[in-house]
């Protein structure tokens, strides 16, 4: 048997001519936590909704199970889908919302009870089967939403944005109950989110999708630690990203040069496929990899903004003209205060520039 749960090859879908998914190709293990993550209109919601049925692909396959449902509707799939509003059906009660799908599916009335009442255990809701959606709070009616899909033993859950409408403390707490939920269960997820951090702490592996298509996908560090464009650099947090010339190839590293280090080497393996002597890229470096310290072959700087954030401070440093943002755990510089800066060679990555690239220095986020 497969160990792929999903398989989508050259899955485009056209409004009007414009393609909201372009050419996407996308595999899904059997048991994995996948994250579509990347801004409004950037295709991931789409994606989710032809692999779920919700709309007919332009072009394409879309397999499941190792089955061919490009054309199946979407009660005939071995999917279940959760969206941000709920929607529940407010005249019902908790018990009968979780089992309408298993009274549409013709399951005898004892059954559907037995199996609402083991679904509400799973979500932590036992007891409340009697209520009302309107006497729940937001995250108990998502919970109910969760166990009204998980109910009718779907191969694959599809969750478009379900932690949306909660507040802050409420969706972290609901992130940790998602994740423990797929990991008892042993489920496939496929979850569409913007939001990075909720991606990062969740997923086994995130998809970042701009434009209709995917920009990388790969584990969350790998992703975050290594990207490979400006746009992925930028999307998933805040990103110092300094102008930068290849210089040559040095195996089993690049030679590359700017104006605030000089030459220096990074490893093949962190810098974008496709860059080659003489191209244009972008050096991208993380705020928490920049070190402050008067070391040897530190770069003088001036600090020109604090802000304390808690675990890390963030410090804005003016360096020759050009902004380098760092954020550090125990740091006591100030405002005005000349600092040394410094970052290890392992916290490079070359990155491909977008059209209209940020100037020398700058932070994007």
């Amino acid at each position: 048997m497969s160990t792929r749960a999903i398989e989508v090859r050259g899955l485009v879908k056209k409004f009007g001519g414009v393609a909201a998914v372009d050419h996407v190709d996308l595999t899904v293990e059997r048991g994995e936590f996948l994250s579509l993550l990347g801004p409004s209109g950037c295709g991931k919601t789409t994606t989710l909704r032809m692999i779920g049925g919700l709309e007919s692909p332009t072009e394409g396959s879309i397999h499941i199970g190792g089955r061919d449902v490009s054309g199946v509707s979407p009660n005939r799939r071995p999917t279940s889908m959760v969206f941000q509003d709920y929607a529940l059906f407010p005249h019902m009660s908790v018990a009968d919302n979780i089992a309408f799908g298993l009274k549409m599916r013709g399951i005898a009335l004892a059954e559907r009870r037995r199996r609402a009442e083991e679904m509400l255990e799973v979500v932590n809701l036992a007891g409340f089967g009697a209520r009302k959606p309107a006497q729940l709070s937001g995250g108990q009616r998502q919970r109910v939403a969760l166990a009204r899909s998980l109910v009718v033993e779907p191969d694959v859950l599809l969750l478009d944005e379900p932690l949306g409408a909660l507040d802050a403390l409420i969706r972290r707490q609901m992130q940790s109950e998602l994740h423990r939920l797929q990991r008892r269960l042993g489920l496939t997820f496929m979850y569409v989110t913007h939001d990075q951090e909720e991606a990062m702490a969740m997923s086994d592996r995130i998809v970042v999708m701009h434009g209709g298509r995917i920009a990388q996908e790969g584990v969350p560090e790998d992703v975050y630690r290594r990207p490979r464009s400006e746009f992925v650099a930028r999307f998933l947090g805040e990103c110092n990203l300094i102008p930068t010339t290849i210089v040559k190839r040095e195996a089993p590293a690049i030679v590359a040069e700017n104006a605030l280090v000089g030459r220096f080497s990074v490893p093949a393996t962190r810098v974008a496929s496709g860059l080659g002597p003489g191209d244009r890229a972008l050096a991208a470096i993380r705020p928490e990899d920049i070190r402050l310290g008067d070391l040897p072959g530190s770069i003088p700087g001036k600090v020109v903004e604090r802000s304390y954030l808690g675990a890390r401070t963030r410090y804005v440093i003016d360096v020759g003209g050009a902004t380098i943002v760092a954020a550090e755990q125990s740091s006591g510089a100030t405002v005005g205060e000349e600092v040394g800066i410094w970052w290890p060679e392992d916290a490079v990555s070359l990155v491909t520039p977008d059209s209209g690239s940020t100037p020398a220095g700058e932070t994007r986020r």
